[in-house]
């Protein structure tokens, strides 16, 4: 139980520990008062040498730091009283705002900010395989091919250590996880998706045969190259393109290598493109990219290139690039306008077979030629590519 007192009663209130009693008392010396603290009933001081470090020790309990202490303080400083050294050192210590750290609490807190925070990648399937970028930089695109088997990548990190045969960047990884989460869930749908980078297994090392990494000073054939083909195909059969891509990696590779391996690969694109056109050939155009239309009856069935058009006038506007002449040209039920300077225009009613009337091509001029026509629809407009002669004029 501890009182504070003076003269004339008491001046503050009790406290009293759980295993200890501190007792302050206010006496009178030589005409003055000072605070005195002793402990009573206090096992760690009991019996020991250093019971001046034992007193201060215990002045740094949580009770006492956050309750005694203050108190005492404060009830002393409202009756101006004098304290004794050796409590106004304890009290300024136990209320200083930067007390020592315990030292397993720094460990602990280094421990925590030395743990890495985990990063966070976004995984997107694309034509040629996957693309890997993160969300706080979503511009920045990495390309992963060839994966699981044979995975590359486009950063500087995986291209760095390409004669590693067992290194994956953490862009691999996210690919290898999210190709795990999709091999483990049958709802699995190729969408994008996040992997967490620092929680992902090891990956596996690739076979033997598929490893990366030069033999010889030449690369691996498995992971020389990666082709994309892309093939369009309209369906009225106008449109049939096919686009070759290849993707090589250099690595390391000197440059006499580098230049021998983008030959080899430039004539092997040119092999498969001429291949693709001379198919195409042999099959030929079909009936609607002609444009050819049905023989009337009674006649013969030769089908006959393009439709049938007449080339109505010569007039001429403003366009961004100038003042243009143009041929007003009726197709079916569509006036279509054949642009160019006089002299592509004279070209135009030369090969509808009118040759005559081509030199005196002038703005203004009425013409109403019949002839035939091959179109071709770009977008909204309908543009004319090439000019021919009706059957009669043929």
């Amino acid at each position: 139980m501890m009182r504070l007192s003076s003269g004339r009663g008491a001046i503050g209130s009790s406290y009293c520990g759980t295993d200890r009693c501190i007792k302050a008392v206010l006496c009178a010396a030589g005409g003055k008062t000072a605070l005195l603290l002793r402990s009573s009933r206090c096992p760690t001081m009991e019996g020991s040498s250093s019971s001046q470090q034992k007193k201060e020790d215990f002045m740094y309990s949580p009770k006492i730091r956050e309750d005694f202490i203050p108190r005492i303080y404060r009830i002393c400083k409202d009756a101006r009283l004098p304290m004794t050294e050796w409590v106004n050192r304890v009290i300024s210590q136990a209320l200083s705002p930067h007390q020592t750290p315990n030292p397993e609490r720094i460990v602990m807190k280094e421990a925590v900010a030395s743990t890495p925070q985990p990063e966070t990648l976004i995984v997107v399937k694309s034509d040629d395989g996957f693309r890997v970028c993160s969300p706080m930089n979503p511009a920045k695109q990495y390309a992963v091919t060839g994966a699981p088997d044979n995975p590359l990548c486009t950063c500087e990190e995986f291209q760095a250590h390409m004669d590693d045969p067992e290194f994956a960047c953490k862009h691999i990884e996210a690919v290898q996880d999210h190709l795990r989460k999709q091999n483990h869930h049958d709802d699995g749908n190729g969408e994008a998706g996040v992997a967490p980078t620092n929680r992902l297994p090891q990956v596996p090392a690739a076979p033997a045969t598929a490893k990366r990494g030069r033999s010889n000073g030449h690369a691996s054939p498995d992971r020389q190259a990666q082709m994309l083909l892309k093939r369009s195909v309209s369906p009225d059969g106008r449109i049939d393109s096919l686009s070759v891509e290849f993707t090589l990696p250099v690595g390391n590779i000197a440059t006499s290598e580098i230049k021998q391996a983008a030959e080899r690969t430039l004539q092997l694109q040119a092999e498969i493109v001429q291949g693709f056109l001379g198919a195409t050939s042999k099959a030929g155009p079909s009936a609607s990219a002609r444009g050819t239309s049905a023989a009337p009856a009674g006649h013969s069935a030769l089908a006959m290139p393009g439709e049938p058009a007449q080339i109505l006038a010569v007039a001429s506007m403003d366009t961004r690039k100038g003042h243009t002449l143009f041929l007003n040209v009726l197709v079916g039920k569509q006036t279509v306008k054949l642009f160019g300077d006089a002299q592509k225009l004279g070209e135009a009613v030369t090969a509808a077979g009118y040759p005559d009337v081509a030199p005196h091509i002038a703005d203004g001029m009425s013409l109403n030629l019949p002839c035939r026509v091959v179109t071709r629809q770009n977008g909204k407009y309908l543009n004319i590519e090439r000019v021919l002669p009706a059957p009669g004029k043929a």
